[in-house]
């Protein structure tokens, strides 16, 4: 299952977001764990954050405060190899990415559950992939030019 939500905040929330996430570049750290270029910041303790993506309504799944809201950012080459999301725990996991910004050529492509076939977009600004662990084979292409920020947060 791979869900795709436009325009999922009110203009005024991916206003604030978006300039949350201006006021925390700095504070990236480079992805180790990570083959490509990918920075990463936790939210641990921005509220603002926290409550605008555990108060989302009509999505599957519950907040949950076991694993961080964290903002990656991908510049040129970075991107995200064919996998599955790895089921955490023994109740459905969902992971929701939201594009905050992309001026990017990325595109995220997922192989079709029922016909087998290769599907793809690109994620526009204030929306929301919402993929269950363990389910479709998907991945993000290669940023050839641009870049490509996200907020990565799981509900189960």
């Amino acid at each position: 299952m791979l869900i795709y939500i436009r325009d999922l905040l009110s203009p005024e929330e991916y206003s604030r977001i978006r300039e949350i996430c201006g006021t925390v570049i700095p504070c990236m750290n480079r992805d180790s764990s990570s083959e490509v270029v990918r920075y990463r910041y936790t939210f641990g303790a921005n509220e603002y954050v926290s409550r605008v993506f555990s108060g989302l309504r009509g999505l599957p799944g519950s907040p949950t405060n076991s694993t961080p809201v964290e903002y990656r950012y991908y510049g040129v080459g970075g991107m995200m190899d064919w996998h599955r999301d790895t089921q955490l725990y023994d109740v459905p996991q969902y992971e929701l990415v939201y594009t905050v910004d992309n001026t990017s050529d990325s595109e995220t492509q997922w192989i079709d559950e029922s016909s087998g076939e290769l599907r793809s977009l690109r994620t526009e600004p204030n929306s929301l992939v919402i993929v269950r662990a363990g389910g479709v084979l998907h991945r993000v292409t290669p940023v050839g030019r641009g870049g490509r920020s996200i907020i990565k947060f799981v509900r189960i």
